[in-house]
């Protein structure tokens, strides 16, 4: 991952993005909010239907260009796995 000229905030941000794109589930969930129960039900069922396969931090390696070994513990608070060339 490009690190030069970025926040950390920004890194740490595109890192758990790429892995799980919350602001997608929001916004499938928001819609599912219908008025009437029984099709509030039926699209909330829909949604647990197709809930598109989600990777876990743990099982994701991040390398950071160029390595940043504050960066790079940040990230392995966050459960990530960090490669050695960032360390």
């Amino acid at each position: 991952m490009e690190v030069r000229g970025r926040t950390d905030g920004e890194v740490l941000y595109d890192a758990v993005r790429a892995v799980y794109d919350i602001e997608e589930d929001d916004r499938a969930l928001r819609q599912a909010a219908l008025p009437d129960a029984r099709a509030r039900g039926a699209k909330f069922e829909e949604l647990r239907r197709t809930y598109r396969e989600r990777r876990e931090f743990p099982n994701t390696t991040v390398s950071l260009n160029p390595p940043d070994g504050t960066l790079a513990r940040k990230l392995q608070a966050l459960g990530f796995r960090v490669s050695d060339a960032s360390l």
